[in-house]
């Protein structure tokens, strides 16, 4: 590869004794690769040379002014909590092989980094503009799940042998609060490069970021149910994205300020059942005015529509019903906003359709 991608977590020290800051460093690097001269090694010796890489890391900051044990900073490694990775993918790109992980601090668990490596095969050269959904689990250490994500690579290059796009999707993670069964919803990114051979295989390795945004209560009733179920069904089974649209609209809060919303929805069907399946949106606008905890947005022409019922401390929640595609919807979503004026957040939930 002529360019890569780097993450990682990093703590800094903040003004008071033994407290950090700390988040997430990202960025791309480029550089050079070297051969090494024929002769230079012995025969069948697996190194091939060496590269040389440079780019520029952006933090972003999650953890602010906490306590950490000294000798934990001086070795970050010792509060780094690793989970396995399980992957599925489908569509136009047949999947063989894949593993991943996802690492967080020790103690905050809403938010991380992960990695994953993955090898496939195709039939022929595919456009630039290629996409492909990928969904899977991570582990808990005795193999039982911890997480779900689904999500989709958006392909911007697939020429040259070598391939590369971005990997957009939402997490979800079973917690229990006050007794209730709740998921805590996030947003999932990474960016994917990779190289192929036409008519034998592909590999591509992806590296990114996953926050938590919101707590979405999928509890006991039927409809929920059915949603975890239908979760667990999805990336244990091959998966494909049936629709994908950016949804517009506008509302207003009961106090008599107005929002603005894009829901960029996907949705998914295992390759046994094609008229039902999850549905799920990262979701992003702005607002302006008085806000109130009761407020509504509509959205694709009214066909879909958000019905709030938190707008506060820096949280909103909202109910979702509707169609998209001629199939019926109903979920939820949440997120956060910011005193400037935006907010972003996350949605998912099932969907069903008579024909497709």
């Amino acid at each position: 590869m002529k360019n890569g991608k780097t993450v990682a977590l990093y703590l800094s020290p903040a003004e008071n004794n033994n407290k950090y800051d700390g988040g997430i460093l990202s960025g791309g690097a480029s550089g050079n690769y070297y051969a090494f001269p024929e002769g230079f090694v012995e025969p069948g010796d697996t190194e091939v040379g060496m590269f040389v890489l440079g780019g520029t890391l952006v933090p972003e900051e999650y953890l602010e002014n906490r306590w950490v044990a000294a000798d934990k900073f001086e070795d970050i490694t010792s509060i780094i909590v690793q989970r396995d990775m399980y992957l599925g993918i489908m569509d136009e790109m047949d999947f063989t092989y894949a593993e991943g992980s996802t690492y967080n601090i020790s103690g905050q668990p809403g938010w991380g980094i992960w990695q994953a490596n993955m090898i496939g095969a195709t039939s022929e050269e595919m456009a630039s503009d290629w996409r492909v959904a990928l969904g899977g689990k991570v582990l808990n250490s005795n193999g039982s799940s911890y997480a779900y994500w689904l999500g989709t690579i958006d392909g911007s290059r697939w020429e040259d042998a070598e391939l590369e796009g971005l990997y957009r999707g939402v997490s979800f993670r079973l917690v229990n609060i006050d007794g209730n069964s709740m998921i805590n919803a996030g947003q999932v990114t990474a960016d994917v490069v990779g190289t192929y051979e036409v008519d034998t295989t592909w590999q591509a390795a992806a590296v990114g970021e996953w926050v938590e945004l919101a707590t979405l209560d999928f509890g006991t009733n039927a409809e929920n149910l059915l949603f975890r179920d239908a979760l667990a069904q999805m990336v244990d089974v091959p998966i494909t994205e049936t629709y994908s649209a950016l949804l517009q609209g506008a509302g207003t809060f009961d106090a008599g300020g107005t929002i603005n919303a894009v829901m960029d929805i996907s949705m998914y069907a295992s390759a046994s059942d094609a008229l039902s399946g999850i549905w799920t949106s990262l979701i992003n606008g702005n607002y302006t005015g008085s806000t109130s905890d009761s407020w509504s947005v509509a959205v694709d022409n009214g066909n879909v529509t958000l019905t709030g019922s938190q707008w506060s401390d820096g949280q909103w929640l909202a109910d979702v019903t509707g169609t998209v595609n001629n199939a019926t919807i109903a979920g939820q979503a949440g997120g956060t906003y910011a005193d400037t004026g935006t907010f972003e957040g996350v949605g998912a939930g099932t969907w069903t359709q008579g024909s497709y």
